[in-house]
């Protein structure tokens, strides 16, 4: 699965049942102690493993304590805190849990779960409803910005010229609606 494909799976919210499905995938198959290894050394403390924080790049060497029975982390000196995929998060940068899920999961070399089948069914039969709920906001949109900023200037302009001076304001407000429904959603015209 390449990066893109796996990122456009990723999008829901956090508390979707895939999201949950995920993180506790990652928290199953993947030790704490195997990630933490990754990025520092650790030596056996009794039950515990001990080892400079990976976190906030401690140089203290008992201070990020892995309990492997329990599958969590802590560092004594930052104040870090948590299980396989909160360590990982924020090893890696990632604010979402699921997205850092999925990664973490590649990395050790498992795929991440798929939506349901049914899901894309339902999303393709939704879609034609997404698009005119989406084209009607957009036409809204334009309406308020014409009457906000051009509507004036059409009817300033001689009534002879007003028909052709209205379809070229109208446009220039749908362009702009458009951009800005675009920006507001994260994507391009």
């Amino acid at each position: 699965m390449d990066s893109i494909t796996l990122a456009r799976s990723l999008q829901d919210k956090d508390t979707s049942r895939s999201a949950l499905r995920a993180i506790e995938l990652a928290k199953a198959r993947v030790p704490v102690e195997d990630l933490a290894a990754k990025h520092t050394e650790l030596r056996r403390s009794g039950s515990s493993l001990r080892g400079k924080c990976p976190v906030h790049g401690g140089d203290n060497p008992t201070a990020f304590v892995v309990a492997p029975e329990e599958g969590k982390f802590y560092c004594h000196a930052c104040g870090e805190g948590g299980d396989v995929v909160s360590l990982y998060a924020r090893l890696e940068g990632h604010d979402n849990m699921k997205t850092a899920a999925a990664f973490l999961l590649l990395e050790f070399g498992f795929e991440p779960p798929q939506r349901p089948q049914a899901w894309f069914e339902k999303d393709r039969r939704q879609k034609p409803v997404r698009d005119a709920l989406e084209e009607a906001r957009i036409e809204h949109l334009a309406g308020r910005i014409y009457r906000k900023f051009f509507e004036a200037l059409v009817m300033s302009v001689d009534e002879d010229q007003r028909a052709g001076e209205l379809r070229e304001r109208w446009r220039d407000a749908e362009q702009m609606a458009r951009m800005m429904w675009a920006s507001r959603r994260g994507g391009e015209t």
